[in-house]
């Protein structure tokens, strides 16, 4: 197994793998040492490789395994910093074959300008049967080489790459359902004193792409998403989504654009659709990324029950990222504005129309091959423009929001998990208003989530 994850590159497995090995103390022990310490090499901790190493050859193991281990010590204690150095030793594993070692020597240079190594590092990568990852790093060699023999040479292999590689579906259908407890389900207008209920969650996508060259892609789906509460009908709310993204990608850099139409239907009744567009950006780097997502949309009501929903509504979140071995960790801020109409009631107004801002956060941590965990949070402060009647109290609420979520994955296409969303507002308005708006909900789901395409 230890050899397994060596070869496919896993050396975090690969490293756990071999140390069980050596645990055992039998005939493989001394062979796992040297490669536990290849696999430490592979992921840059070279004082512990270093170490494992000179211990191994001082507790004379077979003559095999030490002269591999003698011949490692040697290209380690070799200048780092030369990397005409370290080319050629590239080159070296390329030809003996070891293209594996040829990615991990040449993601040890400090400098990445250099067109050659990138194209080197794309070669090995094809060998190896990752042409996704080749083409970027081709496209990156291309970029770097200008108008020279290199970016044509680049390009022939960007070409070669895109031809022979398999072609991704250009369909795609999921279903996601989930069971759920809800602690105190609300609505504007329409609940005013807390309701918890069990409900079902459920959501069911699929689309395809009908445009793809070069760099740009286009895409059409369908989204159908539901909440079915037990206990009130008047909750229960069923969203239909139509978009329609027209995506660029080039090497670690992403951008997708695209109008949308978003209808919903409370109590079975259509109360509103949403038309709008979106846009997200993205820029990646080796360990880290910055990128923007925004919503521009307006409502318009599809009932008199619900006149009030009708406005222009803005989203923006920018965020900046840190992408580890098995965790990423992003802080983002996030603004907008809801300028819908204001809740009239027969005894006074209340304010719905808002200004948003404030800070969020999300860590994500894969923390074996079948686990992923994340936490999100955010504390957004709205802002209402318009006095609550009567009292002409200024309405400003703080809202404070966490989800963890846990996921189990049962194979590529499919994965369980557990949500808990918990949701903490408090506002100006108090319980002798017209409606209180202090607001403590806790929900949990456990779910199901099948990509059948």
């Amino acid at each position: 197994m230890a050899n397994c994850f060596y070869m496919e590159g896993k050396y975090d497995n690969a490293n756990r793998a071999f140390k069980k090995v050596v645990d055992l103390n039998g005939k493989l022990a001394p062979a796992a040492e040297l490669y536990w310490a290849k696999s430490l090499l592979a992921l840059h901790r070279n004082s512990e490789a270093q170490q494992k190493l000179e211990a191994l050859i001082e507790a004379s193991p077979p003559a095999n395994i030490k002269a591999q281990a003698e011949e490692e010590l040697r290209n380690f204690s070799q200048d780092s910093d030369d990397e005409e150095g370290l080319k050629e030793r590239a080159l070296n594993f390329y030809q003996n074959g070891e293209f594996q070692k040829v990615i991990s020597t040449l993601r040890t240079f400090k400098d990445r300008s250099d067109p050659n190594v990138s194209l080197l590092e794309g070669l090995a990568l094809t060998r190896l049967g990752r042409e996704k990852e080749a083409r970027q790093v081709f496209e990156r060699s291309a970029h770097l080489a200008v108008n020279s023999e290199t970016a044509k040479n680049a390009q022939s292999l960007i070409d070669q790459v895109t031809s022979h590689a398999p072609s991704e579906n250009p369909y795609w259908l999921f279903i996601d359902l989930a069971t759920a407890y809800d602690s105190n389900i609300y609505l504007d207008g329409r609940s005013l004193t807390q309701v918890s209920s069990a409900l079902l969650n459920g959501s069911f996508g699929f689309g395809a792409r009908f445009f793809n060259s070069g760099y740009y892609s286009a895409k059409l789906g369908y989204l159908l998403n539901w909440d079915e509460v037990t206990k009130t009908d008047e909750l229960r709310v069923v969203t239909h989504t139509i978009n329609a993204p027209i995506s660029y990608m080039s090497g670690k850099s992403s951008a997708s654009l695209g109008p949308f139409y978003q209808q919903q239907t409370w109590a079975s009744q259509p109360a509103l659709s949403k038309t709008g567009i979106r846009l997200k950006a993205t820029q990646t780097w080796d360990s880290a990324d910055i990128g923007l997502d925004a919503e521009l949309a307006s409502q318009e009501n599809l009932s008199t029950t619900y006149s009030y929903i009708k406005g222009p509504t803005q989203h923006f979140r920018i965020y900046a990222g840190l992408i580890g071995e098995s965790t990423y960790a992003q802080l983002g801020y996030e603004f907008g504005s809801d300028n819908i109409g204001n809740l009239q009631y027969t005894n006074g107004l209340l304010p719905l129309a808002n200004q948003y801002s404030g800070p969020s956060a999300r860590v994500v941590w894969k923390s074996s091959p079948d686990w992923v965990l994340s936490l999100c949070g955010s504390y957004l402060t709205r802002k209402y423009g318009t006095s609550s009647q009567p009292g002409s109290k200024t309405r400003k609420d703080q809202e404070l929001s966490e989800s963890f979520r846990a996921s189990y994955i049962l194979n590529p296409q499919m994965n369980i998990y557990g949500v808990i969303d918990q949701l903490n507002s408090s506002s100006t308005l108090g319980s002798s208003d017209i409606a209180d708006k202090n607001i403590n909900d806790t929900r949990g789901l456990i779910g199901f989530s099948w990509e059948v395409l």
